[in-house]
């Protein structure tokens, strides 16, 4: 019918297609699953949080809410920084013209992708050391992270609607 989201892109335009000039907001999924039977798949969904297994996935929202892609599923400790960086070549420059927003999970990105001008990420406290025993982030970058959770938590809301449906489909199969 034409109704899922695309998971896999083959090339920079097919990516630039995709996302047409749309506010993108890029995060990662995480999923409760069955514990594996075989010891290799086992380590590899182990996602250490809470004792459990999960598999993660890559969704990119808008923020209306409506997903333009959601990745293939990785095992349960695989970051969210590598899960881009196997799925968007940081060779391909596909990042160079698009404006994203990502979360602290996305840390390393900017030096990746080598755009750090249409990337938003949030800052991130510094360090306590003794040089700087009681750090804090100045009441500018206070409000730049206000600014951008409140449009981030619309790929919030839209991964949580992922659940809300997957949990009606499951009860209805039951």
């Amino acid at each position: 019918m034409g109704t899922l989201r695309k998971q896999s892109i083959e090339s920079v335009d097919e990516f630039k297609q995709l996302i047409d000039n749309k506010e993108k907001i890029i995060d990662g999924m995480e999923c409760p699953c069955v514990r594996p039977v075989d010891q290799e798949q086992q380590k590899a969904c182990y996602s250490g949080k809470k004792k459990r297994h999960t598999v993660k996935s890559l969704i990119i929202s808008t923020t209306s809410r409506w997903i333009l892609f959601a990745s293939v599923v990785f095992g349960g400790r695989t970051h969210d920084d590598a899960m881009m960086k196997n799925i968007f070549d940081p060779d391909l420059h596909g990042f160079q013209d698009i404006t994203v927003e990502l979360d602290l999970g996305f840390l390393g990105v900017q030096k990746d992708y080598g755009t750090s001008d249409n990337i938003f990420i949030p800052y991130k406290k510094p360090r306590r050391s003794q040089k700087n025993p009681n750090p804090q982030l100045t009441e500018n970058q206070k409000a730049v992270n206000r600014n951008q959770a409140r449009s981030r938590v619309l790929v919030e809301h839209a991964i949580a609607s992922l659940f809300i449906i997957r949990s009606i489909i499951l009860k209805e199969f039951k």
